[in-house]
């Protein structure tokens, strides 16, 4: 039994919530997102959410990659780049997003060693890292030839 919440009785609890909860989500063909908890000795206040699940020929439609899809190409991206990996400075990544907000460090990817560890990264090092053309050109529009 017990007499006051800590962090080791909460992340026991919650793992429990989550498994319980995971079987109700399948049975209905949801996605869980268990959401922060912020407890107090006495009280523990529980958040999830429960999702509908698009899906297309390419897998789960999440609001992620909705985003990415609908701004990609304004950054020379496709559709596909979505979830594709690259490395750069020696980690593994997985690109999972773009946020146009953030004009220095649009990209969001994954760090592929360590699950839901997100990092923000200039859009030229994933561009690079993907192969792709850069889209900034520093002789366009300077007419005539010019050897490069």
């Amino acid at each position: 039994m017990i007499t006051e919440f800590n962090s080791k009785a909460v992340s026991e609890i919650l793992d429990k919530l989550a498994v319980a909860l995971e079987g109700v989500a399948e049975e209905y063909g949801l996605r869980l997102e268990q959401r922060k908890c912020a407890y107090h000795r006495d009280q523990m206040p529980v958040s999830f959410r429960l999702h509908i699940i698009e899906r297309d020929e390419r897998g789960e439609m999440t609001p992620e990659r909705k985003e990415f899809e609908r701004v990609c190409d304004k950054y020379g991206m496709a559709p596909e780049h979505f979830g594709a990996h690259f490395k750069h400075a020696g980690i593994a990544f997985r690109l999972v997003g773009i946020n146009a907000r953030r004009r220095k460090y649009p990209m969001t990817a994954e760090v592929v060693s360590r699950p839901g560890h997100l990092v923000k990264l200039p859009e030229a090092v994933v561009r690079g890292a993907l192969g792709l053309a850069t889209l900034y050109d520093p002789f366009e529009g300077l007419g005539g030839e010019v050897e490069r």
